[in-house]
């Protein structure tokens, strides 16, 4: 048996032995005996023996957690295989369309200057086309935009084409909330939106100098009116609320939290959450100054939950081996003229489409062979010696793509590279709260 190469185990000051594996995702606290022994382990494998009745419960855990493993065992290998069949999977189509590329609203920071587009009939009717043939067991969507509810009796008519294919069917919606009145919320379950994002930005004044509405100051007071109706109404499905944080804003975000969840009382249908604006998407067109580095982003969300209290935070790592839709086969992002993209940050530049709906067009194979394969995080030297790798996946292959082929210098490894031994503890103080509370 030999140590993982995934294992990480420290002394917490405040808490002692603790063990992390990140190819499993396994956290443990260890007694002070199972720690010296383990250390012992680290140092020489063949040293340590298992005689015990008690030992041999513990080498059986340590074998499921993966923290021993066989001597002839390749981890990096069995996780490349593992990660590409995730990728290449072909039964399920991931689609996020955009039916328009306008929108209601003029966020500053928005990187989404592009052509006011509607989708036409002939590109629906392709695209519906493009679906059918592609043969998928299960098709998921997430209708996107611009603002996607400005194009609402499309995604209608859309659906309904959807609803006819011999596929399992499911949805999502990212939307500003401005246009989810009760006729759209009454046909929410109809048409299979289960999920649907909304992003408030903070208090009143403060959402509407940042999410402001093309013509009117009043897009807080319409949402939350619309937040209203949706969460009394008989909709099925769940809302995420995404609150954009900078550090113009961060003071502002434990606040607008409090002012939701008194107002929504939210339970499993309601996820409010702070969605980190950086600099490495465009999407601080206007604010490069405010945006989050790394490094702001782990304060900031430490800070949030031990010093708030506040259990919106994500703190513990997950498994990863999809990366995201620009590195699956199977998946595309559609702009309203029907041309695919790998990333939604691509939508509208059509330099940046790597194929289409239509028929006898040549695709851009250079572009999406370099979002599917030149981005492998396998491919370099430097990801495949990383610890963080199974929950890492590479980071973001959009800033991946544009680090290595047009040289840009984006960091693209995770907040929890500098900061895990904080975010563990800190989700272990959360945990273990919870555990007290309930006794």
């Amino acid at each position: 048996m030999k140590w993982s190469r995934f294992n990480f185990m420290f002394e917490s000051e405040k808490h002692g032995p603790l063990l992390y594996n990140s190819r499993t995702n396994a956290f443990a606290e260890l007694d002070r005996e199972s720690y010296e022994k383990l250390v012992r382990i680290r140092e020489n494998p063949d040293a340590c023996r298992f005689e015990t009745e008690k030992d041999q419960r513990m080498l059986s855990m340590l074998k499921e957690g993966r923290i021993l493993i066989e001597d002839s065992e390749d981890e990096l290998v069995e996780l490349k295989l593992l990660t590409a069949s995730a990728r290449s999977g072909r039964n399920h189509l991931g689609l996020t369309i955009a039916p328009t590329t306008d929108c209601n609203f003029c966020c500053p920071y928005c990187y989404e200057k592009r052509p006011q587009v509607y989708m036409t009939d002939g590109t629906e009717e392709r695209l519906a086309e493009f679906v059918k043939d592609s043969r998928a067991r299960s098709v998921s969507v997430t209708w996107y935009g611009g603002e996607p509810l400005l194009a609402f009796d499309r995604i209608v008519r859309l659906t309904a084409r959807f609803l006819q294919l011999d596929a399992d069917y499911s949805a999502g919606m990212v939307t500003n909330g401005y246009l989810l009145d009760d006729t759209v919320i009454s046909r929410l379950d109809e048409l299979k939106i289960n999920h649907i994002q909304v992003t408030i930005d903070g208090p009143e004044e403060i959402h509407n100098q940042r999410r402001r509405h093309v013509e009117r100051d009043d897009s807080f007071r319409v949402i939350m009116k619309n937040l209203d109706s949706l969460m009394s109404s008989t909709w099925k499905g769940r809302i995420s609320i995404r609150v954009n944080v900078d550090n113009s804003t961060k003071e502002y975000y434990p606040q607008i939290v409090s002012l939701l969840r008194e107002r929504f009382h939210p339970n499993d249908r309601m996820h409010i959450y702070p969605g980190i604006v950086t600099d490495t998407h465009g999407a601080c067109a206007s604010v490069e100054s405010t945006c989050f580095n790394k490094e702001d982003e782990a304060r900031f969300e430490l800070e949030c939950c031990q010093k708030h209290g506040l259990d919106s935070v994500s703190l513990y790592p997950s498994l990863n081996p999809y990366s995201c839709q620009a590195n699956t086969f199977n998946s595309y992002v559609v702009g309203p003229e029907g041309e695919l993209y790998k990333c939604w940050n691509d939508v509208g530049n059509k330099e940046k489409a790597v194929g289409t709906v239509y028929k006898g067009v040549k695709w851009n194979m250079q572009l999406l062979a370099r979002y599917l394969v030149g981005t492998d995080a396998f491919s370099d030297e430097k990801c495949q010696k990383c610890f963080f790798l199974p929950i890492c996946a590479g980071g973001c292959a959009y800033i991946r793509l544009k680090n290595k082929y047009e040289g840009t210098c984006f960091d693209s490894c995770i907040k929890y590279k500098k900061f895990l031994r904080q975010y563990l503890e800190a989700h272990y103080e959360k945990k273990k709260a919870g555990v007290e509370q309930k006794n």
